[in-house]
């Protein structure tokens, strides 16, 4: 790889006691892994590693990560990965287009919580052409 690699990995075991989300194991695991593979193996940074776990992991940290640690960051020819490990859901769609009416979404730490909501797919897909558009390569896994 010639450009930089910039990582967002965010794990989530424990939600909001306000959102009432169960819980899961092995969220923060999974990407505190990838964490030291990325910098113990493939000698990528510590800096260009950003790490948001269980409260850490708000929805406003999430967009923020993708905005200021991925897209400010990337540039043509960098690559940018986005792991993500914990509670995936649906919510109804606003948009007329979408074939089956739901909207797929990640459920940050807060999600639930009064006054707040899941991220959506097509918000998350705003957030990846942002990136994109700096010329870097974007890729997910998503364990939801």
């Amino acid at each position: 790889m010639s450009g930089n690699l910039y990582a967002l990995l965010v794990g989530i075991n424990h939600y909001s006691a306000a959102g009432r989300v169960p819980h899961l194991r092995g969220c923060v695991a999974d990407v505190t892994a990838m964490r030291d593979f990325l910098v113990n193996r493939l000698g990528v940074p510590a800096d260009h590693v950003r790490l948001l776990v269980d409260e850490a992991a708000t929805r406003t940290a999430i967009i923020d990560g993708w905005r200021i640690h991925l897209r400010d960051r990337a540039q043509a020819g960098d690559f940018v990965l986005f792991h993500y490990s914990g509670h995936g859901s649906q919510a109804t769609s606003q948009d007329p287009g979408e074939s089956d009416q739901l909207d797929e979404t990640v459920v940050a730490y807060d999600s639930r919580d009064p006054g707040h909501h899941d991220l959506l797919d097509k918000e998350l897909g705003v957030l990846i052409g942002e990136v994109e558009q700096t010329g870097a390569q974007v890729a997910l896994l998503m364990d939801c």
